[in-house]
């Protein structure tokens, strides 16, 4: 996103220019409650010249906490917010299909608002549920909590379900993508796979690569002999026991 700062600037200033934007000061707690209730903003109406003296004045103001932004120095100290930037970036960049997971469907209608009222071109966007695997932890968040307070050894702990922990783990990246074609997509929510899945994926990528062998750990010394038929015709009764003291004995 950092290195399309100035056109998301530039765009910004021109929703103002055409009245479909203005520069709201009302508290997030305000916010929050305006959207629930389907209110306007009471700044809504603010006349457009001062809107964008307000808008250009916010490079000056934000400069007092100023922070050197790792890509782009420090030229900008004003971000734009997800929102915003998420459409713009991906037209900008000819994204041909957005995908997010559920909770991003309530800003789809922002999504395309903003890349008609700006005439630019729209990316496809399809939402599905997350990825949610049983006994392990898959957000990224409680991830990074995991790792930066030493829960873990660090992000290719083979405890966790990350790419790097996986191949410390010892699962290849076959087994990765058939436990990813096997789980599917869905819009369901809650949904929840086994973390077992993955264990017989590697298996059976492990078997598709490897021999199977069998290895008697406690060796048994076994005589073979060979019995002439004539002995067998004469000795059936006597065969037949032999049979079954030695049925006895495995089940045993």
């Amino acid at each position: 996103m950092s290195d399309y700062f100035q056109e998301l600037y530039n765009l910004a200033v021109e929703l103002i220019h055409r009245g479909l934007a203005y520069v709201d000061q009302v508290t997030p707690e305000e916010v929050k409650e305006y959207r629930e209730k389907k209110m306007n903003s009471p700044w809504r109406d603010r006349p457009i010249a001062e809107s964008l003296k307000l808008f250009k004045d916010m490079k000056r103001v934000y400069r007092i906490k100023f922070a050197h932004h790792p890509q782009v120095g420090d030229k900008w100290c004003i971000y734009p917010s997800y929102d915003y930037s998420h459409c713009i970036v991906d037209s900008l960049e000819n994204v041909t299909h957005s995908l997010c997971s559920l909770e991003f469907g309530i800003r789809r209608p922002s999504y395309y608002w903003l890349l008609v009222a700006l005439g630019l071109y729209q990316a496809y966007v399809w939402e599905y549920s997350r990825l949610n695997v049983t006994n392990t932890v898959m957000s990224k968040r409680k991830l990074k909590r995991l790792v930066t307070e030493k829960w873990v050894d660090g992000w290719d702990d083979p405890c966790l379900m990350t790419l790097a922990g996986l191949r410390r783990r010892g699962v290849s990246s076959t087994a990765i993508n058939s436990f990813i074609r096997g789980t599917g997509i869905t819009r369901r929510f809650n949904s929840r796979q086994s973390s077992g899945m993955i264990t017989n994926f590697h298996h059976d990528s492990v078997m598709q690569r490897c021999g199977l062998m069998l290895h008697q750990l406690i060796p048994l010394h076994i005589t073979r002999f060979r019995l002439q038929m004539s002995f067998i015709q004469s000795n059936q009764i006597f065969l037949l026991r032999i049979q079954k003291i030695s049925m006895a004995s495995h089940l045993e």
